[in-house]
């Protein structure tokens, strides 16, 4: 059992998008946690690293295949309205929450991390434990909302075992359309959140701030590059708080 591991998921369209910098500062900054990634087409076309597992997610999930065939057809927002969490996007983030659930048994504490992440420096092995060290979640807080971008959970606890039970019945039984504040998978997270109340969590962040670039815990090892961010070598909210000054740099 692992005492530490990652797990994120991606498709080849966001892999040569942008999210080739995800694998390649996480094996440039030489972290010592294994990775787990959860793929939409033959891992083999990912390039291999003994630090990275690639699993076909639709062969490790087969209750999301049923999902995705159920609501195809299922309108997203239209293009010409700002985009709110009461819009339907369940199904592009019902992936992070399947493969969250399909990597809940690898080892103690199971790191998710969204693919628009850069690593920034190796995380010391000690990081991890404090990071979670006797909770059962810790995650940042948005100002209405969790942060699902980066959320660590102790994976070797039996009530974390049943939050992620809780988590995908929304997504078996498509209980998630019931929910009065939308049916991204934050509002999935913080309901299923709800049903136990006596979890143990640290949250990090005060919910004043939209980004968790600004985390100090975190930010010294990764950044996120939520939204347009994906533009940028960093988000600019990274320089500002690590260098004190904004610089942008383009990502390509």
């Amino acid at each position: 059992m692992l005492e530490n591991y990652f797990v994120s998921t991606f498709n080849k369209r966001l892999y040569d998008s942008y999210g080739d910098r995800f694998l390649e500062t996480f094996l440039k900054t030489e972290q010592s946690t294994h990775m787990f990634c959860y793929v939409e087409e033959d891992p083999n076309v990912y390039p291999s690293s003994e630090k990275i597992t690639y699993l076909n997610i639709y062969e490790e999930c087969p209750n999301l295949e049923k999902f995705v065939k159920r609501f195809k057809d299922r309108k997203s927002p239209p293009p010409d309205r700002k985009y709110t969490l009461k819009q339907d996007d369940a199904l592009k983030f019902s992936f992070k929450v399947h493969a969250q659930y399909a990597a809940r048994n690898y080892g103690k504490r199971m790191f998710y991390v969204d693919f628009d992440c850069v690593f920034m420096d190796k995380i010391p092995t000690e990081w991890y434990e404090k990071y979670l060290e006797g909770v059962d979640f810790a995650y940042y807080a948005r100002p209405k909302y969790t942060e699902t971008g980066f959320i660590a959970f102790t994976t070797e606890n039996d009530l974390v075992q049943r939050f992620f039970e809780k988590y995908i019945s929304f997504y078996v039984d498509d209980s998630l359309y019931n929910l009065e504040n939308g049916y991204h998978d934050c509002i999935v997270f913080d309901e299923t959140l709800k049903c136990f109340p006596e979890r143990k969590e640290r949250i990090y962040g005060d919910r004043s701030s939209h980004t968790m670039t600004k985390c100090r815990v975190l930010n010294p090892f990764i950044d996120h590059r939520k939204g347009d961010r994906k533009n940028y070598l960093n988000s600019p909210e990274w320089y500002l708080s690590r260098q004190g000054k904004m610089i942008r740099k383009r990502a390509k």
